[in-house]
Protein backbone atom coordinates (compact mmCIF):
# COMPACT_ATOMS: atom_id res chain seq x y z
CA UNK A 1 0.00 0.00 0.00
CA UNK A 2 1.21 3.40 -0.54
CA UNK A 3 0.71 5.23 2.37
CA UNK A 4 1.05 8.82 0.99
CA UNK A 5 -1.57 8.12 -1.74
CA UNK A 6 -3.50 6.16 0.89
CA UNK A 7 -3.28 9.36 3.72
CA UNK A 8 -3.86 11.48 0.66
CA UNK A 9 -7.41 9.82 0.25
CA UNK A 10 -7.79 9.91 3.57
CA UNK A 11 -7.94 13.59 3.68
CA UNK A 12 -9.92 14.05 0.64
CA UNK A 13 -12.84 12.33 2.05
CA UNK A 14 -12.58 14.66 5.33
CA UNK A 15 -12.34 17.29 2.83
CA UNK A 16 -15.86 16.10 1.40
CA UNK A 17 -17.45 15.28 4.72
CA UNK A 18 -16.74 18.83 5.77
CA UNK A 19 -17.38 20.43 2.89
CA UNK A 20 -21.06 19.06 3.33
CA UNK A 21 -21.38 19.28 6.62
CA UNK A 22 -24.90 17.71 6.58
CA UNK A 23 -26.64 15.62 9.34
CA UNK A 24 -26.26 12.32 7.30
CA UNK A 25 -22.76 13.96 5.89
CA UNK A 26 -21.13 12.48 9.42
CA UNK A 27 -20.53 8.94 8.85
CA UNK A 28 -17.95 9.82 6.15
CA UNK A 29 -15.28 11.53 8.42
CA UNK A 30 -15.85 9.37 11.07
CA UNK A 31 -15.48 6.01 9.08
CA UNK A 32 -12.45 7.69 7.16
CA UNK A 33 -11.00 8.30 10.95
CA UNK A 34 -11.60 4.74 11.26
CA UNK A 35 -9.88 3.55 8.20
CA UNK A 36 -6.80 5.62 9.20
CA UNK A 37 -6.27 4.43 12.61
CA UNK A 38 -6.87 0.96 12.06
CA UNK A 39 -4.49 0.87 9.39
CA UNK A 40 -2.24 2.99 11.45
CA UNK A 41 -1.96 0.25 14.01
CA UNK A 42 -1.46 -2.84 11.79
CA UNK A 43 1.15 -0.80 9.40
CA UNK A 44 4.10 1.25 10.52
CA UNK A 45 4.59 2.75 7.29
CA UNK A 46 0.81 4.22 7.10
CA UNK A 47 1.41 5.54 10.91
CA UNK A 48 4.60 7.01 9.88
CA UNK A 49 3.16 8.86 7.16
CA UNK A 50 0.50 10.12 8.87
CA UNK A 51 2.07 11.50 12.29
CA UNK A 52 4.86 13.32 9.98
CA UNK A 53 1.87 15.33 8.11
CA UNK A 54 0.74 18.16 9.98
CA UNK A 55 -2.66 18.02 8.40
CA UNK A 56 -3.26 15.17 10.12
CA UNK A 57 -3.27 16.70 13.26
CA UNK A 58 -5.30 19.82 12.02
CA UNK A 59 -7.86 17.65 10.52
CA UNK A 60 -8.51 15.88 13.87
CA UNK A 61 -8.58 19.15 15.99
CA UNK A 62 -11.01 20.28 13.77
CA UNK A 63 -12.94 16.91 13.67
CA UNK A 64 -12.81 16.58 17.17
CA UNK A 65 -13.04 20.28 18.87
CA UNK A 66 -14.50 22.58 16.05
CA UNK A 67 -16.85 20.62 13.60
CA UNK A 68 -20.34 21.93 14.48
CA UNK A 69 -21.76 18.33 13.70
CA UNK A 70 -22.02 16.25 17.69
CA UNK A 71 -22.24 13.17 16.03
CA UNK A 72 -18.86 13.82 13.79
CA UNK A 73 -17.56 15.05 17.27
CA UNK A 74 -18.49 11.81 19.43
CA UNK A 75 -17.68 9.72 16.31
CA UNK A 76 -13.84 11.06 16.33
CA UNK A 77 -13.49 10.88 20.28
CA UNK A 78 -14.94 6.88 20.36
CA UNK A 79 -12.06 6.34 17.99
CA UNK A 80 -9.61 8.25 19.86
CA UNK A 81 -10.88 6.79 22.95
CA UNK A 82 -10.27 2.76 21.52
CA UNK A 83 -7.47 3.82 19.99
CA UNK A 84 -5.40 4.05 23.65
CA UNK A 85 -7.06 1.70 25.48
CA UNK A 86 -5.39 -2.17 25.60
CA UNK A 87 -5.92 -5.12 23.38
CA UNK A 88 -8.28 -2.13 21.10
CA UNK A 89 -6.29 -3.16 18.12
CA UNK A 90 -6.08 -7.12 19.25
CA UNK A 91 -8.92 -8.23 16.34
CA UNK A 92 -7.59 -6.16 13.68
CA UNK A 93 -3.85 -7.48 14.02
CA UNK A 94 -5.43 -11.12 14.39
CA UNK A 95 -6.51 -10.74 10.24
CA UNK A 96 -3.29 -9.64 9.33
CA UNK A 97 -1.29 -11.66 7.27
CA UNK A 98 0.55 -14.78 9.23
CA UNK A 99 3.66 -13.47 8.21
CA UNK A 100 3.44 -9.85 9.14
CA UNK A 101 5.89 -8.79 11.56
CA UNK A 102 5.41 -7.64 15.62
CA UNK A 103 6.94 -4.92 15.01
CA UNK A 104 5.08 -3.66 12.02
CA UNK A 105 2.49 -2.70 14.44
CA UNK A 106 1.64 0.06 16.20
CA UNK A 107 1.19 0.06 19.89
CA UNK A 108 -1.07 1.82 22.30
CA UNK A 109 0.95 4.05 24.02
CA UNK A 110 2.06 5.27 20.67
CA UNK A 111 -1.40 6.52 19.42
CA UNK A 112 -1.47 7.82 23.21
CA UNK A 113 1.00 10.45 22.82
CA UNK A 114 0.51 11.26 19.80
CA UNK A 115 -3.14 12.54 20.64
CA UNK A 116 -2.22 13.95 23.43
CA UNK A 117 -0.13 16.25 21.78
CA UNK A 118 -2.80 17.37 19.55
CA UNK A 119 -5.50 17.90 22.06
CA UNK A 120 -2.88 20.08 24.05
CA UNK A 121 -2.70 22.23 20.73
CA UNK A 122 -6.03 22.41 21.24
CA UNK A 123 -6.45 23.55 24.63
CA UNK A 124 -6.29 27.33 23.21
CA UNK A 125 -8.78 26.86 20.75
CA UNK A 126 -11.30 25.90 23.89
CA UNK A 127 -12.41 29.09 24.49
CA UNK A 128 -13.46 29.82 21.07
CA UNK A 129 -15.71 26.74 20.86
CA UNK A 130 -16.41 26.56 24.49
CA UNK A 131 -20.03 25.28 23.81
CA UNK A 132 -19.27 22.12 22.07
CA UNK A 133 -15.66 21.50 24.09
CA UNK A 134 -17.11 18.43 25.57
CA UNK A 135 -16.10 15.55 23.26
CA UNK A 136 -12.31 16.93 23.35
CA UNK A 137 -12.20 17.32 26.95
CA UNK A 138 -13.35 13.89 27.29
CA UNK A 139 -10.24 12.31 25.05
CA UNK A 140 -8.27 14.63 26.95
CA UNK A 141 -9.25 13.32 30.65
CA UNK A 142 -9.09 9.51 28.74
CA UNK A 143 -5.53 9.66 27.19
CA UNK A 144 -4.20 11.72 30.27
CA UNK A 145 -5.11 8.80 32.63
CA UNK A 146 -3.75 6.23 30.29
CA UNK A 147 -0.72 8.06 30.04
CA UNK A 148 -0.66 7.89 33.32
CA UNK A 149 -1.27 4.10 33.83
CA UNK A 150 1.23 3.62 31.44
CA UNK A 151 3.85 5.50 33.87
CA UNK A 152 5.11 7.67 30.74
CA UNK A 153 7.70 10.07 31.99
CA UNK A 154 6.59 12.51 29.32
CA UNK A 155 3.99 14.36 31.77
CA UNK A 156 5.38 17.34 33.41
CA UNK A 157 2.56 17.37 36.52
CA UNK A 158 3.73 20.78 37.70
CA UNK A 159 3.48 22.36 34.63
CA UNK A 160 0.20 21.63 33.83
CA UNK A 161 -1.46 22.23 37.20
CA UNK A 162 -0.21 25.91 36.66
CA UNK A 163 -1.47 26.22 33.24
CA UNK A 164 -4.89 24.33 34.15
CA UNK A 165 -5.45 26.51 37.09
CA UNK A 166 -4.54 29.67 35.17
CA UNK A 167 -7.05 28.53 32.38
CA UNK A 168 -9.60 27.67 35.02
CA UNK A 169 -9.33 30.95 37.16
CA UNK A 170 -9.08 33.44 34.05
CA UNK A 171 -12.00 31.32 32.39
CA UNK A 172 -15.22 33.81 32.00
CA UNK A 173 -18.65 31.94 31.86
CA UNK A 174 -21.96 33.81 29.94
CA UNK A 175 -24.92 32.89 30.85
CA UNK A 176 -27.84 33.46 28.74
CA UNK A 177 -31.29 34.10 30.09
CA UNK A 178 -33.48 31.35 29.46
CA UNK A 179 -30.63 29.04 28.39
CA UNK A 180 -28.96 26.02 29.89
CA UNK A 181 -25.73 25.45 28.62
CA UNK A 182 -22.90 23.07 30.27
CA UNK A 183 -19.85 24.98 30.89
CA UNK A 184 -17.27 22.56 29.32
CA UNK A 185 -14.39 24.32 30.29
CA UNK A 186 -14.99 24.70 34.05
CA UNK A 187 -15.65 21.16 33.92
CA UNK A 188 -13.06 19.56 31.70
CA UNK A 189 -10.02 21.89 33.31
CA UNK A 190 -11.47 21.33 36.59
CA UNK A 191 -11.45 17.15 35.77
CA UNK A 192 -8.08 17.42 34.53
CA UNK A 193 -6.97 19.69 37.43
CA UNK A 194 -8.19 16.81 39.86
CA UNK A 195 -6.12 14.42 38.38
CA UNK A 196 -3.52 16.10 37.85
CA UNK A 197 -2.98 16.92 41.81
CA UNK A 198 -3.98 13.27 42.42
CA UNK A 199 -1.40 12.12 40.86
CA UNK A 200 1.12 14.47 41.94
CA UNK A 201 -0.26 13.74 45.42
CA UNK A 202 0.66 9.58 44.48
CA UNK A 203 4.32 11.19 43.43
CA UNK A 204 4.91 13.18 46.49
CA UNK A 205 4.94 16.04 44.53
CA UNK A 206 4.71 19.71 46.14
CA UNK A 207 1.21 20.90 45.19
CA UNK A 208 0.55 24.08 43.29
CA UNK A 209 -1.19 26.89 45.11
CA UNK A 210 -4.77 27.69 44.02
CA UNK A 211 -5.25 30.91 45.03
CA UNK A 212 -5.31 33.37 41.99
CA UNK A 213 -2.31 35.72 41.23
Amino acid sequence: MDARKFLKRIFELFEESCALELPDSGPLAVNAFRALVLTSACNKSIWNTMIENPKSATYIGILLLKDPRQAVRQGIRAQIEMCCQAGSFKEARAKATADEEQTNFTGEQDFSIYFWSIVQDLFSDAERFSSIAGEMFSVACTIFQQLRNLRWDGLPLNTYAYDWKSRLLNHTHVELVGRSQENFILFGYSALLIMCITFMKEDNQTLPSLAYV
